[in-house]
């Protein structure tokens, strides 16, 4: 009983201080109360800058912007394959061989080529990257010569970059030792005698190095197929010159 004559009491007391004004409702703002039917756990999120793009969260820099970055961090007066392979980091291999493929195609080029088992090679053994000799590493090149190059290749690249992009990903480790593989095949079959027999496998190697410098699995598995038939062209050379000289 002593109970509800307390509870009765306070009701009492609270309704006069509420006649009085003594107490104090909470005022609500028009402009924050929600709208009916809103859930009570939705969040108002900030407007957004109409500056700022959404760009996805894996972004990879094509080839012919990484080339031109090289361009404007190279020295003023020189620079050698060991700064321009540390420059471009994780794509040391694919720059190297594409650039010894590209030696491949020029006739009298292409015994220089012979260069491109090396990093072949050390790709099939998974290397993170390519080791030169001292010789060729601090060989110095002057810088005004590797912009003139880099200007003629970023737009040949840019064209190519329409259509190439990352696609058809597999494990890292297994395409380096599957390219590299391919590789040294065709930097051994440039050995073959015949006339403008190193521009077959150059083109394939060139194909390659792009298709892994993109990291796109649709271009390596063109090369692939290109260099089986650059393989299977210089063997039917080779073999055809060995017949050719036992039916003398």
């Amino acid at each position: 009983m002593a109970a509800e004559f307390s509870l009765v009491a306070c009701s009492l007391a609270t309704l006069s201080q509420a006649g009085r004004g003594d107490v104090v409702s909470p005022q609500i703002d028009s402009t924050d109360a929600e709208p009916v039917g809103a859930s009570p756990l939705s969040l108002r999120l900030p407007d957004m800058p109409s500056d700022v793009s959404l760009v996805p969260i894996y972004s990879r820099p094509p080839t012919s912007v990484v080339l031109q970055r090289l361009v404007s961090d190279a020295p003023s007066d020189f620079v050698t394959p060991a700064w321009v392979l540390q420059a471009v980091h994780d794509r040391a291999f694919g720059f190297l061989i594409l650039l010894l493929g590209l030696v491949a195609v020029v006739p009298s080029l292409s015994t220089a080529a012979l260069l491109v088992v090396v990093p072949a090679m050390q790709m099939i053994v998974a290397r993170r990257a390519p080791t030169l000799p001292r010789w060729i590493a601090n060989r110095p090149m002057a810088t005004p010569r590797l912009t003139g190059l880099v200007t003629r290749l970023v737009p040949v690249l840019r064209r190519m970059e329409t259509v190439v992009r990352p696609r058809w990903r597999a494990s890292s480790a297994l395409t380096q030792r599957v390219v590299g593989g391919v590789i040294l095949l065709l930097g051994l079959s440039i050995l073959c005698p015949m006339p403008l027999s190193s521009i077959p496998p150059g083109l394939a190697i060139m194909l390659l190095a792009f298709g892994y410098l993109e990291e796109d699995g649709l271009l390596l598995a063109v090369g692939l197929v290109g260099s089986a038939i650059s393989l299977a062209f210089t063997a039917g050379t080779v073999w055809g010159a060995v017949a050719g000289m036992a039916a003398l």
